[in-house]
């Protein structure tokens, strides 16, 4: 760390290649919850006169899901950026996205029990 308490970027490149556990929750409940959050997305969005979004209209619990995954910090913030891109219209716009979610890589920090958090 420097003397100003930040960090230096070999440290947090360390850090985000530092595999941590996520644990992977899926259930019918947590499907239902998704479906009805992208109908309440779609309702707004046909009262604001724009079209429903691409997706997936078939949202399900993961049958045989882990209890939890081994990741780095860069393979989550990779997800998310997909996941980001993906959802937008364009793909230059979802590019920019996808290397704007990179600004979160301070974001996340492994626990005492190597389980990926948000840091402080």
């Amino acid at each position: 760390m420097n003397d100003d308490g930040t960090r230096t970027v070999t440290e947090i490149l360390d850090e985000l290649s530092t595999t941590s556990n996520i644990q992977v929750r899926s259930s019918h409940e947590l499907a239902a919850e998704v479906n009805k959050a992208a109908s309440d997305e779609d309702k707004k969005r046909a009262e604001d006169g724009r079209g429903p979004l691409r997706r997936r209209t078939d949202y399900r619990a993961v049958r045989k899901a882990p209890r939890s995954l081994s990741l780095t910090p860069w393979q989550v913030l990779h997800a998310i950026g997909l996941g980001a891109a993906a959802a937008r219209q364009g793909a230059g716009r979802g590019l920019a996205e996808h290397w704007g979610s990179l600004r979160y890589s301070q974001a996340l920090e492994a626990n005492r029990g190597r389980f990926l958090q948000l840091s402080s």
